[in-house]
């Protein structure tokens, strides 16, 4: 395994750079001696099926669901993109959560008459208001367990989440990319010429130890998982970094590993990559584990998702081995 970090040192990141599946487990392992250092160690993962992806959350994302202030709320109405407008567009969206969890009899976390009256709707309490003049604010403590929710069912916001489990963040690294390259084989069967141009996927690792000596403000959110099993399963949990930017200035969208102090010791975060070839494999020896779809996902659904996985186990190899061959 290559250590990184001195030929091109990110900041606040020690990249090391695994060269297959059995490498990159051992190297994930909690008996690893690097996940045990300090005299009180506490680390969270975070699979990314492309090792170029940056600790950005969904929200404030330029591409894919794209920043929410662009990508949904101007549907309705024009806004600039400042951090306050930023801020109006994931109020809204938490709202709109809200009101299809209610249509649908869906009970969420810290619901309640006091709840809807106060953040639901748009009164003179709403701590929205004091978010949009100070928009580091944003948001308020008894909006996080709903927004913990929302998040881990799609819904973009500015929390990002981890797993306290270094596998569970490696099956969806993997999982992630073995669906990403499932469409790519259905187009290139159809005779469309596309290869994905991902090279590595990674898991990234934070060290919460000495978060409290970053200048940038990072909390940890522990969302309760009694009513959700699949965050109970995934060991879920999230992090969130609030507005630095003023009113009226730009939104500040900058990935956590960038906001992170630079010489900090011990660095706070480590980038764990591995070659895409091996991502059957590393599939393969996941649920070896009883990690995979079945245990991340608990109901049938989640069964259903294993079914349809195994078999992306040996196709990638075996076209791999077909293309040597020709």
């Amino acid at each position: 395994m290559k250590d990184l970090s001195d030929q091109n040192p990110p900041e606040a990141v020690v990249v090391m750079a695994c060269q297959n599946a059995t490498e990159f487990l051992s190297t994930l392992s909690p008996r690893n001696e690097r996940w045990c250092l300090g005299p009180n160690p506490d680390w969270l993962y975070r699979g990314h099926a492309d090792a170029r992806w940056k600790l950005v959350p969904k929200a404030l994302r330029a591409d894919g669901w794209g920043t929410i202030q662009k990508e949904f709320t101007d549907k309705y109405l024009p806004l600039p993109n400042t951090a306050d407008a930023q801020i109006l567009a994931e109020y809204s969206v938490i709202n709109y959560f809200v009101e299809a969890a209610d249509r649908q009899g869906i009970s969420l976390p810290e619901d309640s008459i006091r709840f809807r009256e106060v953040f639901v709707k748009w009164s003179n309490e709403n701590p929205v208001h004091s978010a949009f003049l100070t928009p580091r604010k944003w948001p308020s403590p008894e909006l996080l367990p709903i927004m913990a929710a929302a998040q881990h069912h799609g819904v973009p916001t500015r929390l990002l989440d981890w797993s306290r489990r270094s596998y569970i963040a490696a099956y969806f690294a993997a999982s992630e990319f073995a669906k990403r390259l499932w469409e790519y084989q259905l187009l290139t069967d159809r005779g469309c010429s596309i290869e994905s141009d991902i090279s590595e996927i990674a898991v990234w690792s934070l060290s919460t130890e000495y978060l409290h000596m970053q200048p940038v403000g990072v909390e940890v959110i522990k969302a309760p998982a009694g009513a959700n099993p699949n965050l109970a399963a995934q060991k879920g949990i999230f992090t969130l970094v609030r507005e630095t930017e003023k009113r009226g200035h730009p939104a500040n969208t900058q990935g956590l590993e960038e906001r992170l102090e630079a010489d900090a010791f011990p660095p706070p975060l480590v980038k764990v990559t591995m070659p895409i070839r091996d991502v059957p494999k590393l599939l393969r020896f996941l649920s070896a584990e009883y990690v995979d779809a079945a245990s991340m996902f608990p109901g049938l659904d989640g069964v259903a998702k294993r079914v349809f996985e195994q078999p992306l186990w040996d196709s990638y190899r075996m076209r791999q081995e077909k293309k040597q061959r020709d």
